[in-house]
């Protein structure tokens, strides 16, 4: 009796597959002679995990961690085990999985743990590697795992659950625990070898490797900054009595959401004041501020609204658009794509902004370039001459990086990093990360000033994060200040804006996974229309309209 096969395509070749072949056995198959370990698939571009069996003709492209979403995989497997170990070690004492930091995870124990502890707890999530033990999945009625999770203790899911619009999820099993990570899970334990735990007061930092960064354990980079600015959102969500999505819905349920976006706006405003402050009570006197951020940060409506207090500390400021120093296009470097790599400092003209800016500070006057990105040329600008107790503030991707300041003398120069790092989460266990909500931030934005339709934003975003992570995060670090952009509010109110959009992109779009991820984790929010609410200065302006900064 013949075995029957499928035609299936890999790589651009087409082999012939016994039909109920497992993707994970394929993987095997195709490994053997390289040292690739595959953590799940493409079929016919939808993303699937390992353990799923071929029946029909398709295309297959496996992925690993070096994919955005093998990564996820990862991390999310990886979780899973730490859940677990945490689980075995200290029982049923709670666990938060809060944000990255510095490429890794923070977490927190919510019981006392010493440095042996997690020692300890680092040796046992190897041995449940080493046992190379199942992810067994399997779906229940919305009844069922809110009934498993009320029983189990995780009252932060039991909330959220009677909030998303599905009767059915997928929970897994590994060891004695089940639970709900939010996506797709590698087939084994024995996939997520790589990691290292970090005591992080008061918490833990899973590292483990990262889509385009080197994995190196005994280089983690602490990232004291940033760190202390997430501590500070967390202060805020406590004030806000809101550290969950289901606190938010609950808010805008019980109609409570004017108050609530009063109080947030005005921690942006003190934090902004604060700022104003410190540049103005430094010892030694700041004439360079520089501001700088990843894409939809909300830098502009920063700037513009740092200058305002500025002003009421008797300071004259001045602004410069770091966009006129672009260099003309035909100087302009390419990328491997062969496109216009605007992101790379190379494309900004920092000799002539370097010798602009020591003018202005010897109190001479220039002629301030503006770019045409129409023309993709450098024109004629405006004549700008300063006095001595002005300042001058930058806005731009690179205002961190040392070289493009090189001639300014640093005791003059003071350096804000702008982002937008989330302080809210689904739950306990999934995190909320601060690139969705700037991605959710940009689609919106870009689609409402640039005309851009979603598939032509996600067709950007994997670039414009490249850039970022290339120039700007790694000079986080640098800055002497550092603005959490981020409102809790925000998501709600971005929900029915972006959904259309969202919608739009084809199923046939190789950016179709990424819409369905956004609109299933959209779907976790109660949304709510009513901004009147939502000051015409505030940050959230600036991509939902009515600023009074931008025309």
């Amino acid at each position: 009796m013949s075995i029957e096969k499928v035609l299936v395509k890999i790589d651009g070749h087409e082999r012939d597959i016994e039909i109920g072949t497992s993707l994970e056995d394929l993987a095997d198959r195709i490994t053997k002679s390289s040292n690739k370990r595959y953590i799940g698939a493409r079929v016919n571009g939808v993303i699937s995990e390992l353990h799923n069996r071929i029946y029909k003709s398709c295309e297959v492209e496996f992925v690993d961690m070096l994919d955005k979403e093998g990564n996820r995989m990862y991390m999310r497997s990886l979780c899973f085990v730490y859940l677990r170990a945490v689980r075995e070690l200290f029982g049923k004492t709670r666990v938060t999985i809060e944000h990255s930091v510095g490429g890794a995870l923070y977490t927190e124990i919510h019981t006392s743990i010493s440095e042996d502890d997690i020692i300890s707890l680092e040796n046992r999530m190897r041995e449940i590697i080493e046992e190379n033990s199942a992810f067994v999945g399997r779906t229940v009625s919305r009844e069922e795992a809110i009934e498993l999770f009320k029983e189990d203790g995780q009252n932060d899911k039991v909330r959220l659950l009677k909030y998303r619009p599905f009767d059915y999820f997928r929970l897994y099993k590994n060891g004695e625990i089940e639970d709900y990570l939010y996506g797709l899970m590698a087939p084994s334990t024995g996939y997520v070898s790589e990691f290292k735990l970090f005591s992080y007061y008061p918490g833990i930092i899973i590292y483990y490797p990262r889509r385009g960064i080197e994995y190196h354990p005994e280089r983690f980079n602490r990232k004291h900054k940033l760190s202390y600015v997430y501590r500070e959102a967390k202060r805020w969500a406590s004030i806000l009595n809101c550290e969950n999505v289901c606190d938010l819905n609950e808010m805008i349920q019980k109609e409570k959401i004017g108050d609530f976006i009063r109080v947030n706006e005005a921690l942006h405003e003190k934090k902004i004041i604060e700022i104003a402050s410190q540049i103005c009570e430094s010892s030694t006197a700041k004439r360079l501020v520089l501001i700088a951020g990843p894409s939809s940060s909300g830098k502009t409506t920063f700037a513009q609204r740092l200058i305002v207090h500025l002003r009421v500390l008797g300071k004259r400021p001045v602004a410069i658009s770091l966009d006129n120093y672009y260099k003309n296009n035909y100087e302009i470097e390419r990328d491997e794509n062969g496109e216009q790599d605007l992101e790379n400092i190379n494309a900004i003209d920092v000799k002539l902004f370097n010798e602009q800016l020591s003018m202005l500070f010897k109190g001479e006057e220039v002629e301030i370039p503006r770019y045409d990105f129409t023309t993709g040329r450098r024109t004629k600008g405006e004549l700008l001459k300063i006095d001595e107790d002005q300042i001058i503030i930058v806005e731009g991707i690179h205002g961190l990086n040392p070289d493009l300041t090189m001639s300014i003398e640093k005791d003059i120069k003071f350096k804000i990093y702008i982002s937008a790092l989330t302080q809210l989460n689904i739950d306990d266990h999934n995190r909320i990360p601060s690139t969705d909500c700037r991605l959710l931030r940009r689609l919106v934005r870009d689609y409402k000033y640039r005309a851009a339709s979603g598939e032509k934003t996600f067709s950007m975003w994997q670039s414009v994060r490249a850039g970022e992570e290339k120039f700007i995060f790694p000079f986080q670090e640098e800055s002497d200040a550092i603005f959490n952009s981020t409102l809790v509010y925000e998501i709600a109110i971005l929900k029915n804006m972006a959904l259309p959009i969202i919608n739009d992109v084809d199923e046939k779009s190789e950016y179709y996974y990424e819409a369905t991820r956004l609109r299933k984790f959209l779907n976790y929010f109660s949304s709510f229309n009513d901004v009147c609410d939502i000051p015409n200065n505030s940050i959230m302006r600036e991509f939902i309209g009515g600023s009074c900064f931008l025309n």
